[in-house]
């Protein structure tokens, strides 16, 4: 009896967890990123960013930032990634003035700043991709 050639497979690729895919905005190439959490399916959408940037529970670190900005009109601070691979949103102290990094869940377009002042979730299961582009609050879904 023989054996036969077996694949051999990272322990990263058979855990569960969150996969996040970051599109390079010059490139278009997508990245993959994996942050691992054996006990939770679902969690709030801030903390997967924030483990993906900051935790040792990643399959790689996505070199992420993230900042706030006081806007007057409400009184009240507004949240946005600055940088994700490295790449930094176009202009940090007037981030809606240009490109800024925008995540899509399960293909809807959605505000980081509603994601986190809401405390909204994502499961496992949802698809999770971020691109840096022009977006104004107007036009992004809540």
């Amino acid at each position: 009896m023989g054996c036969g050639k077996s694949k051999q497979v990272k322990i990263e690729e058979k855990k569960q967890g969150f996969l996040i895919t970051i599109i390079h905005p010059t490139t278009k190439q997508e990245h993959y990123f994996k942050y691992f959490d054996e006990k939770q399916k679902t969690d709030l959408m801030m903390h997967v960013m924030n483990g993906l940037c900051f935790s040792q529970k990643v399959s790689d670190k996505c070199e992420g930032s993230f900042i706030s900005k006081y806007d007057q009109t409400d009184d009240r601070f507004h949240y946005f990634v600055q940088k994700l691979m490295g790449i930094e949103i176009e202009y940090p102290d007037d981030p809606l003035k240009g490109k800024i990094w925008v995540p899509y869940i399960n293909e809807k377009k959605y505000d980081w700043d509603w994601l986190v002042e809401n405390n909204h979730r994502v499961s496992i299961n949802d698809q999770i991709i971020w691109k840096l582009e022009q977006a104004k609050k107007a036009e992004i879904k809540k």
